[in-house]
C-alpha cells in the first residue's frame, strides 16, 4: 500500500513540474529563448545584392546581413544566419527554424496578421528598369499589356500588375536582367537599391531605369505575434544604430547614399494623407502604410480622381477605380470612416460596420458630418494628395 502511495506522489509530482514548465514555456518571450542559447538565427536570402549575397570568396554580406549582426551584437548574442529562397523565409519563420527574417521585408496586412513589426530602417523607392534600346516604355502607365520579370510573391509584382503588366515569374535578379536582354521581358520593377547595385556592377549591361515611385516603402523586422521584449529589442538596437550612424554607414558603403532616413515632413504628409470630397464636403484621410494605398497615391499625383459612388446595404458606398491596385485581402471588420479596397479595383467608404476580406487604404481622420455628407443615395466621392 505504503509502495502504491508512494509511486503515486511521485506520479503527481512530475506531472505538476511538466504543468509548470510548460506554463513557463508558454509564458516565455522569444528573447529569453535568444539570450539562454546565446544564439539569433537569421532567416535571408543570400542571393539578393546588395542586401544579401555572397562574395569573391564565398562569404555571406550585403547590407541587411550588416544590420542583423549588428542587431544580434548589441544583443549579446552571435548571429547564425539561415538561406532559402524568398517565398521559404516565411515558412521557416513561423515553423520556428529561425527566430527573424532580414531581407528587406515590407509591411503588409495580410503579415500583420502574424506579425509585429519593428520600426523602419530604410526607405526606398520603387525603380522601373528596361532594356537600353527600349522606347516603349517610359512609366509605369506604359507597363499596360507589357511583360514584367518579377517574383510572384512579391509586393512589386502586385504593383507591376495593377499597372496591367503581365507577369512573367522569376526568383532573381539574374534572371529578370537575362529576360531583359533576350526580349522575353519588357521591364522589371523593384527596389531602386537593387537596381543601382546592379548597374554600378555592371555598367555595360544595356539597361537603364526609366521611372521611380513617387512614394516610399520601408524595410521592417517582423517578429512573431507575442513577443514585446524580443519587438522592443530590436527597436532599441536599431535606435542606437541610428543615433551612432552605424546604420547610414553601412548603408552608404552598399548604396551609395544613405537610405535610413525618411522623407521630409512636408513628403510624408503628401504620401501619408489624402482629401476626401463627398458632393464638395470635405474630409481628411490617413492612408495605410501598404502597397495599395502608394499606388493610389501614385494614381492621385496624377490629379485628383473622381468616383460615382453607389450606396449598398445602408453602410457604404462603392465606385469603380477604373484600374487595379496591388491588393492584401485579409478579413477585415470595418468601422464607419474606414476606406477600403475591395475585388482589388474598387473603393469601398464606409458610415456603417460589415466584416469582409478587403485591403485597407485609409481612415477618416474627423467623423463628424461624415454619415451625413453621404447620406442614403448615390454620391459623387473626389479623392485628391493633402495639400
Amino acid at each position: 500500500m505504503k509502495k502504491k502511495l508512494l509511486v503515486s506522489s511521485l506520479l503527481v509530482l512530475i506531472l505538476s513540474l511538466c504543468l509548470c514548465a510548460f506554463s513557463l514555456g508558454e509564458d516565455q518571450d522569444m528573447l529569453d529563448q535568444i539570450l539562454a542559447s546565446g544564439v539569433l538565427r537569421i532567416g535571408t536570402e543570400g542571393t539578393y545584392m546588395p542586401n544579401s549575397y555572397h562574395d569573391e570568396d564565398g562569404n555571406l554580406v550585403g547590407f541587411d546581413v550588416e544590420v542583423a549582426s549588428k542587431i544580434a551584437e548589441k544583443l549579446g548574442v552571435r548571429a547564425e544566419f539561415m538561406e532559402a529562397e524568398w517565398d521559404s523565409l516565411f515558412a521557416a519563420l513561423d515553423a520556428g527554424r529561425v527566430d527573424l527574417v532580414v531581407n528587406e521585408v515590407e509591411y503588409s496586412d495580410e503579415r500583420a496578421l502574424k506579425y509585429d513589426f519593428s520600426q523602419p530602417y530604410t526607405y526606398i523607392r520603387g525603380a522601373l528598369m528596361v532594356a537600353e534600346d527600349n522606347t516603349d516604355i517610359q512609366s509605369f502607365a506604359d507597363l499596360a499589356g507589357k511583360r514584367s520579370a518579377q517574383n510572384l510573391t512579391s509586393s512589386w509584382g502586385q504593383l507591376a500588375e495593377s499597372y496591367g503588366a503581365q507577369v512573367v515569374s522569376v526568383d532573381s535578379m539574374t534572371q529578370c536582367v537575362e529576360l531583359l536582354r533576350t526580349g522575353r521581358a519588357d521591364a522589371t520593377l523593384n527596389a531602386e537599391t537593387a537596381f543601382y547595385s546592379y548597374l554600378s556592377q555592371h555598367p555595360d549591361s544595356g539597361l537603364k531605369i526609366v521611372a521611380y515611385t513617387d512614394s516610399t516603402t520601408s524595410s521592417v523586422v517582423p517578429v512573431p505575434k507575442g513577443n514585446p521584449r524580443l519587438l522592443a529589442a530590436i527597436n532599441d538596437a536599431l535606435t542606437e544604430m541610428k543615433a551612432s550612424g552605424e546604420l547610414a554607414e553601412i548603408s552608404n558603403r552598399y548604396f551609395g547614399q544613405d537610405i535610413t532616413q525618411p522623407a521630409t515632413q512636408e513628403e510624408e504628409a503628401m504620401i501619408s494623407q489624402m482629401n476626401v470630397s463627398v458632393n464638395n464636403v470635405s474630409f481628411t484621410a490617413t492612408l495605410e502604410s501598404n502597397q495599395a494605398a502608394q499606388a493610389l497615391v501614385d494614381m492621385m499625383r496624377n490629379g485628383p480622381l473622381t468616383l460615382a459612388m453607389q450606396d449598398y446595404a445602408g453602410f457604404e458606398k462603392v465606385g469603380p477605380l477604373g484600374a487595379s491596385l496591388p491588393a492584401s485581402d485579409v478579413q477585415t471588420t470595418t468601422q464607419s470612416g474606414d476606406i477600403v479596397l475591395y475585388n482589388g479595383n474598387q473603393i469601398v467608404i464606409f458610415y456603417g460596420s460589415n466584416s469582409w476580406s478587403y485591403t485597407r487604404l485609409g481612415h477618416i481622420d474627423d467623423l463628424t458630418g461624415w454619415a451625413d455628407a453621404l447620406g442614403s443615395g448615390d454620391v459623387s466621392v473626389t479623392f485628391s494628395l493633402a495639400e
